[in-house]
């Protein structure tokens, strides 16, 4: 049985809720296969990237979901995050201003 977009971000989600990213990492791959253009599938397995402090892939997936949207607030701050983590604090820095630019208010 194949799964849907949203089922398959769901199961991620839920995943990750149970901090097991390596498996929430599958699900959001799975829904991304399903629909590459969705910037929030790729929020969430930035997410479940940086959680496990794979930072260079969540940098990846954080720019992608902006590219995809660039008025992400949520994906600037966390892709600052992952930039602070790696001592990159010039474009943590950026990335912060362009989110609270946009609203973010963590």
């Amino acid at each position: 049985m194949e799964y849907s977009v949203i089922e398959y971000n769901k199961s991620g989600i839920d995943c990750a809720k149970l901090k097991n990213y390596e498996m929430a990492v599958f699900y959001f791959e799975k829904a991304i296969e399903l629909d590459k253009n969705n910037a929030i599938l790729y929020f969430n397995i930035g997410l479940a990237y940086s959680e496990s402090k794979n930072y260079s892939q969540a940098i990846a997936d954080y720019t992608q979901a902006i590219n995809l949207n660039p008025n992400f607030a949520s994906a600037y701050q966390g892709r600052g995050l992952c930039y602070k983590a790696i001592g990159r604090n010039s474009e943590a820095e950026k990335d912060f201003a362009k989110a609270t630019e946009l609203g973010y208010n963590g």
